[in-house]
């Protein structure tokens, strides 16, 4: 395998000396922290069971596929779905394109990139989506093929194995989500034929299996022991991911519009507004939030996370209109604009948010995104002042997506290579390779490269095991699926 590094560090951005930092941030640095990556599990998603068992996947053929390559520990994180605590007598995990069920690209734990073991399985065609879990001993890889077929594997210690995931199939184009219950994994679908082919159900409670989804007149749908138990008329965008914060509230893009006819993500809808329900004690609409008269909120889903680390989740959007183009902004539940980044400066210019992650040089909470990920791509890292997202690094060369595609995922944030620091791994505009980019004192800087084999054809995507270690997942247009296993632990 070949592996490219280098050590090479390159001064975008100098740092601003003499930045007085209010002391209530360092007190708070550990705890937010500690909550961000306790409080997104996303798609680890584990309850801890009463009694252990051991569970078994279902296979398709008993032998397994020998990874030549050597061995790798495969394990399992465990955290919490629901609030509360309590312990379930049911095991669950989720895999989603965008990682964690409130829209935040972050993965726990730790990577052994760039000397990870490589593995390469082959696929029955081209592959357009891609998710995984975790499942006790091993990590459980979905595969969406460009005409909807599904494929399954269980990565496992010494290699893989094919197995079964039902349904089999879904509409080509569309994306998975996928839940593995006491061991069996299946994509989560909607009942009917009136569900938005651009978008997934999502479980909004595992324990009753209520069932979200959005059907093609932008109805927002519950679905619970076989039936419609509620109905809520938000006017849903077409291709809207339904983001949870685990607790039975949802927020998701609402009333499309075509006044900002930028058409780079699909179509040529944007969201107006964006919508945030509840299902306590029945499902209603909390809040609507508008883009503004002019603006819209370009993408398909915001990242729901607690950034001040108060206890509250911060809603964060990418914001454009014709005049300035796009901006980060950040909003509370009450719908109150916390804060926005600088903008871009011309219209029909984009930044695709990817999540919020410890990245700061001393661990600070920092929004990545990546700037005109079409052009230049612009790797971008902001920290918090006041009402304002301040640029803390930047570095350019990289891409978190294709034109034209509704594939937003293409990046993610964690610790890959095991260092201790959070790099935000994510193509080369060639999408041969992945770069892991790291804030540095002075900015941002290429820590390692890795080469893809190919061509990237699917978002990344990700499972934490066990014991911490991270595998790392990416469809190519070669029809090949390509992982980097999780470290060997000695």
């Amino acid at each position: 395998m070949t592996i490219i590094k280098t050590g090479l560090k390159i001064n975008i951005f100098p740092v601003v000396l003499g930045l007085k930092i209010p002391a209530v941030w360092i007190l708070l640095a550990p705890v937010l922290v500690s909550g961000l990556i306790s409080s997104c599990s996303g798609a680890t998603g584990k309850q801890t069971a009463l009694g252990e068992a051991n569970a078994t996947l279902h296979t398709v053929e008993e032998e397994i596929v020998a990874d030549k390559t050597g061995v790798s520990t495969t394990e399992i994180i465990s955290s919490e779905l629901n609030s509360g605590g309590n312990a379930s007598v049911k095991d669950y995990s989720f895999g989603y394109t965008y990682h964690r069920q409130d829209g935040n690209r972050y993965v726990s734990g730790r990577g052994s990139l760039p000397e990870a073991m490589v593995l390469d399985i082959p696929l029955g065609g081209r592959p357009e989506w891609l998710v995984a879990a975790p499942d006790r001993e091993t990590s459980v890889w979905v595969v969406a093929l460009e005409d909807g077929r599904i494929q399954a594997f269980a990565v496992l210690e010494t290699g893989y194995r094919k197995i079964e995931v039902t349904p089999n199939s879904i509409q080509p184009g569309q994306p998975p989500a996928l839940i593995i219950e006491e061991g069996e994994p299946t994509i989560l679908t909607a009942p009917g034929t009136r569900a938005s082919p651009y978008s997934h159900p999502v479980m909004v409670d595992p324990q009753s299996g209520k069932l979200a989804f959005i059907e093609t007149n932008g109805d927002l749908v519950f679905w619970e022991g076989g039936k419609e138990t509620a109905r809520l008329e938000v006017n849903a965008l077409p291709d809207g991911r339904l983001i949870m914060d685990g607790n039975g509230n949802i927020v998701l893009l609402s009333d499309p519009t075509g006044r900002y006819d930028h058409g780079v993500l699909g179509d040529e809808l944007e969201a107006e507004s964006v919508t945030l329900v509840t299902i306590d004690p029945a499902p209603h609409i909390l809040k609507k939030i508008s883009a503004g008269e002019s603006a819209v909120f370009e993408g398909i889903a915001p990242i729901w996370v607690d950034f001040k680390g108060d206890g509250e989740r911060e809603i964060i959007l990418t914001q454009s209109d014709r005049k300035i183009g796009a901006r980060l902004v950040v909003y509370n539940r009450s719908g109150e604009q916390l804060a926005t980044g600088p903008a871009i400066g011309l219209g029909y210019r984009w930044r695709n948010q990817l999540g919020a992650a410890p990245t700061g040089i001393e661990g600070e909470l920092e929004v990545v995104d990546v700037r005109t990920p079409h052009l230049t791509g612009v790797v971008e890292f902001f920290r918090w002042e006041r009402d304002r997202l301040v640029l803390s690094g930047e570095i350019e060369g990289y891409t978190s997506h294709v034109i034209g595609s509704r594939n937003l995922d293409l990046g993610m944030l964690g610790d890959f290579d095991g260092e201790g620091n959070i790099e935000a791994l994510l193509p080369n505009h060639e999408r041969s390779e992945l770069g892991a980019v790291r804030r540095s004192p002075e900015g941002a800087w290429v820590v390692w490269k890795v080469p893809v084999g190919g061509v990237v054809s699917t978002n990344l995507a990700a499972a934490t095991l066990e014991e911490g270690g991270i595998v790392v997942g990416v469809g190519r247009q070669d029809g090949v699926l390509r992982i980097w296993k999780a470290p060997v632990e000695n």
